[in-house]
């Protein structure tokens, strides 16, 4: 009874990620990223912080190429409300590196669910801005992808906030 009950209390949430990536607007950026010979399609976000500063980092994210992945490094930059870069104020660094380790198969939705606990201990950190993605693919061939904006989900929060 109660596995029956878990899961369907979990079929909403699996019925819209599956579904997220066939919205409109999300699958017109994806055939534009894919006419751009890109592989990713990327949303990332910051929780809010933890009663101890901690900060998590979370990314989801869609293979859009024909080739599957060994690994994705995404790497961020926190930020506050009014748009400074933040550090980490046990750790001293405001980079943060989250590494996915796949296989991730073309097509294949990942992310919701999972993130980097603690990735900074620091109040003010009000969200994340994509600095690069890198991925290596199974051959151990490897892009790094630096213009964000043209694998951003369009429905990515803007970070820094603009004022």
């Amino acid at each position: 009874m109660k596995k029956t009950l878990i899961i369907l209390t979990m079929l909403p949430m699996l019925s819209y990620c599956a579904s997220y990536y066939e919205n409109e607007n999300v699958h017109s950026k994806i055939k534009e990223i894919e006419n751009n010979k890109l592989p990713i399609i990327v949303k990332a976000r910051a929780s809010r912080p933890n009663s101890a500063g901690g900060v998590d980092f979370s990314v989801h994210w869609k293979n859009v190429s024909n080739n599957t992945f060994k690994y994705v490094v995404f790497t961020v930059i926190p930020y506050n409300a009014v748009g400074d870069i933040q550090k980490c104020s046990i750790r001293n660094y405001s980079e943060f590196k989250g590494k996915e380790t796949g296989p991730y198969e073309p097509g294949s939705v990942v992310g919701y669910g999972t993130s980097w606990s603690n990735a900074w201990y620091n109040h003010s950190i009000r969200c994340v801005k994509l600095k690069k993605v890198e991925i290596t693919f199974m051959d151990n061939t490897k892009t790094t992808i630096t213009d964000i904006d043209k694998i951003l989900d369009p429905n990515q929060e803007i970070c820094p906030p603009k004022y």
